[in-house]
């Protein structure tokens, strides 16, 4: 029988594959978008996005040693707030998200994808029917409330299958073909006309085909990423309190190799590394 714990359906559920390709076009006019507010990103912001990405890093080198250490609740910490503080980033370069609401965000970094998700396209929307073995239609509110705990039990078969539906999902991408003026020139157009403030000459708009089109494999490499950080922080998001204070229904001393995301934790450093990569190279 096909191993469905509640946890890994809610994640699945948000990694339909209709779902990204229903939503690509939106998803492309989005990405323009967005790429134009990255231009209004200050000095001031950079700093901070800077800053976000250095101590993600840290964090996760820090996870790494507490794993080797056997400290397993404190290395599963540190793997939360690299997360966290990656979304952080992330919801900054996207131009879509303030710095007054990344600090409502806190320690519930599905919070800062929840603001993004709103915004940011139908790609990690909930599609209600999508999952008949669910009782109930999981919203993010629910998930972050009195799904948590299920979450934070995933299994690592559960958390194996999670990765392998993201795996399966990106490479079902077919942005480089989505990059063709024949694709591009009707969203751009649709852009033009609805935000005429912009005052985009022809001579601009082609311009900006000829721009996206090198951008192909900046944009493939946009996708994997910001999908991958839903994925990261929907896996590891309950762990910033499990992780530190004994007396509660998951305390510190349940991380332990039977735990799915303690069993799992050097798999999901080694594919977070990429992650950093990225973001390093969006602030370079």
């Amino acid at each position: 029988m096909q191993d469905e714990s509640p946890g890994k359906s809610l994640v699945l559920k948000f990694l339909h594959m209709n779902t990204m390709q229903q939503s690509m076009q939106q998803l492309l006019t989005d990405m323009m978008m967005s790429l134009r507010n990255r231009y209004d990103i200050n000095d001031e912001k950079m700093v901070m996005i800077k800053e976000f990405i250095r101590v993600s890093k840290n964090d996760l080198d820090a996870s790494r040693i507490l794993y080797d250490h056997e400290l397993f609740a404190l290395a599963v910490f540190h793997l939360q707030q690299a997360v966290e503080k990656a979304i952080k980033a992330q919801c900054l370069l996207s131009g879509l998200i303030s710095e007054k609401e990344i600090r409502t965000i806190q320690h519930e970094s599905l919070r800062g994808q929840q603001i993004i998700a709103n915004r940011f396209s139908e790609l990690v929307k909930v599609h209600a029917q999508e999952n008949p073995n669910l009782d109930v239609v999981p919203r993010l509110d629910e998930i972050m409330g009195e799904k948590r705990l299920e979450m934070a039990r995933i299994d690592g078969n559960g958390i194996d299958t999670i990765l392998s539906a993201y795996d399966r999902q990106i490479e079902s991408l077919d942005i480089a073909k989505l990059l063709t003026t024949e694709k591009l020139e009707p969203i751009l157009s649709e852009i033009r006309r609805n935000s005429p403030d912009l005052e985009i000459s022809d001579s601009d708009a082609q311009a900006i085909l000829d721009q996206f089109k090198e951008l192909g494999p900046s944009l493939i490499c946009t996708a994997e990423n910001f999908t991958f950080l839903f994925v990261a922080s929907a896996i590891t998001f309950p762990h910033a309190v499990c992780t530190r204070y004994p007396g509660g229904e998951m305390s510190p001393k349940d991380y332990n190799p039977s735990l799915g995301i303690v069993n799992r934790q050097p798999e999901l450093t080694k594919r977070f590394d990429k992650v950093i990569e990225y973001l390093e190279l969006q602030v370079r």
